[in-house]
């Protein structure tokens, strides 16, 4: 292990059927500011696009993929998968600490085996996550608070996405019924969330701000479409 003055040497596990991608760009932003994450992995049944929003963040992170099948006789073997990986890194000797991407209390115990081993556990987890898991790590981490601390990305980003979902409109004027557009996107990005965008509470203030469309009400329902 390393001494205080050297970059702590860590391993990310994420346990992709129990954390949303969305989360993915805040939790290695805050992983950087703890040490370097020289192991990073990702568990979950690829097999049937549930968990395609992470595509972008695996491949952008550089994060290794670790296939586990779910079948009605083993509903969560993710859980086993990263224990088991777990133990073997700990006993290699060459980490000084786990990020645990989760919110299963089921890693309560492997927690606590890592620190009996001296390593530091940095837990990553929604606010329901159990306390025994919260209290076992060295430090556990809101996934909300820290989104919501991370600076959010211009609604002028979010431009070429609504413009696609826009496509051809086939009425008259252009104009295009805004909850279709929103699943449209949501099809394609299935983490997609309007305020996820700065100053954003809604896909209409979102279009609003994009600066390339128009809105208006007919009756009950928003309509967008590109500006003329």
């Amino acid at each position: 292990m390393s001494s205080n003055t050297e970059t702590s040497n860590l391993a990310v596990l994420i346990d992709a059927e129990n954390i949303n991608s969305r989360y993915s760009e805040a939790i290695f932003a805050r992983i950087n500011t703890l040490g370097d994450a020289g192991v990073r992995r990702i568990y979950g049944d690829f097999s049937d696009g549930r968990l395609s929003s992470w595509d972008k963040a695996i491949k952008s992170r550089g994060i290794l993929q670790y296939p586990q099948q779910i079948s009605a006789a083993d509903k969560n073997p993710a859980d086993i998968a990263i224990a088991i990986d777990a133990m073997d890194l700990m006993y290699n000797g060459q980490l000084d600490g786990f990020c645990i991407v989760s919110s299963n209390s089921d890693f309560t115990r492997l927690a606590q085996r890592l620190r009996e081993d001296g390593l530091s556990v940095y837990g990553f987890g929604d606010r329901d996550t159990p306390e025994p898991f919260r209290n076992t790590c060295t430090r556990f981490t809101y996934l909300k608070e820290l989104a919501s601390n991370e600076q959010k990305p211009h609604p002028k980003k979010a431009a070429p996405m609504i413009s696609k979902a826009i496509g051809r409109p086939g009425t008259k004027g252009g104009w295009v019924n805004l909850s279709t557009v929103g699943k449209r996107i949501r099809e394609e990005y299935s983490d997609f969330d309007p305020t996820n965008y700065e100053g954003c509470s809604s896909i209409t203030e979102l279009a609003q701000k994009a600066g390339k469309f128009q809105t208006r009400k007919n009756g009950f329902i928003s309509l967008v479409r590109r500006k003329p």
